[in-house]
């Protein structure tokens, strides 16, 4: 037996290593996105929540005050 078999066998196996890595990083960073655009979208809706209580409470403050 030839040792050229075993050497790609071995090139073979890195490549599925590396196809292995590339994808697990790929994961992660989607799944990382993914979190950061959950947390953004949920302090936006915080944030304007917490605007339009702060507005409401200007506008009742002016009609009490005859603004």
């Amino acid at each position: 037996m030839s040792p050229a078999p075993i050497i790609l066998e071995g090139f073979s196996r890195a490549a599925e290593a590396r196809r292995a890595r590339v994808s697990a990083d790929l994961t992660g960073r989607g799944a990382s996105i993914l979190l950061w655009l959950a947390v953004s979208l949920s302090l936006g809706g915080a944030t304007m929540l917490l605007v339009d209580r702060l507005c409401t409470m200007e506008a009742a403050a002016r009609i009490a005050a005859g603004v």
